[in-house]
């Protein structure tokens, strides 16, 4: 059988992705974390921090986009808005397991 996987991307103005590449959403992930932390606007400094602390790489380019895009918005509402375009995902569930003997 055949699996299929969709994606949703954190999109920002324009419908564009803040980040591409390999590793763009470790940006992404280590910016929510300081969010979530209590820090209200992460700088591309503290976004390093968190990426050195778990030796991961940082794409500085895609970096200072996403802080970019951010600045001056929350987390929450960017999220929402990417959320309501999850709506037409497909998330069908599969078949029933065999019965048994």
């Amino acid at each position: 059988s055949s699996c299929s996987t969709q994606h949703t991307r954190l999109t920002l103005a324009g419908g564009r992705s803040p980040t591409t590449g390999e590793g763009a959403m470790k940006h992404v992930a280590a910016y929510a974390l300081l969010v979530l932390g209590g820090k209200e606007a992460p700088t591309a400094d503290d976004v390093k921090e968190v990426l050195a602390s778990v030796e991961g790489e940082v794409d500085d380019a895609a970096l200072e986009s996403l802080i970019a895009d951010l600045a001056g918005k929350d987390l929450a509402d960017v999220i929402d808005a990417g959320m309501g375009k999850t709506k037409d995902i497909p998330t069908g569930g599969g078949g029933g397991g065999g019965g048994g003997s």
